[in-house]
């Protein structure tokens, strides 16, 4: 009847991907020197669409609805290490040397569509409303800064840290 029709005569479907992953390259040159790369990938889209047919109760027209959205996120971080095992003429203290940078960057897109009031009979898409409207928003951000840290050890007992972030 007329209830069931208000709730089970509409489409509504929601798909979502997500993909993450990253990888990190280690290398070292010579025994006290590494360098570490760090690459990561996190993206997420999602589309959406509800729709009602012609004829619905709700909306004698029908009307159809969309939402695409898409996020992403890279990071990459990169360091380089030097050790010095023991600094001359000081007997037990040594220091690790670091330095590096990191950067995020996000892309977020999103689009919005809704149509209303279908001529006929066939399927419904946004451009075949007598009523239609869009909306697009796209934003881009990168971040990132460097650093530099050195850490004084004397006896592998007692640490002394000493850094600097941009």
């Amino acid at each position: 009847g007329f209830l069931d029709a208000l709730v089970y005569d509409r489409t509504d479907r929601t798909a979502i991907d997500r993909l993450i992953t990253g990888g990190t390259l280690n290398f070292t040159p010579l025994d006290n020197f590494t360098s570490r790369v760090t690459v990561g990938y996190d993206r997420a889209a999602l589309f959406g669409v509800t729709a009602l047919d012609r004829g619905h109760p709700l909306r004698a027209g029908g009307k159809r609805g969309t939402l695409n959205s898409l996020f992403e996120l890279v990071t990459v971080d990169q360091v380089n290490t030097y050790q010095l095992e023991s600094i001359p003429f000081i007997n037990g203290l040594g220091m690790d040397v670091s330095v590096g940078f990191q950067s995020i960057t996000k892309n977020n897109h999103v689009v919005g569509a809704f149509s209303q009031y279908f001529a006929g009979p066939g399927k419904a898409l946004l451009g075949s409303g007598s009523q239609t409207l869009a909306t697009e928003k796209m934003s881009r951000v990168i971040t990132g800064g460097g650093f530099a840290q050195a850490v004084l050890k004397y006896s592998d007992k007692y640490f002394v840290t000493v850094g600097l972030r941009i």
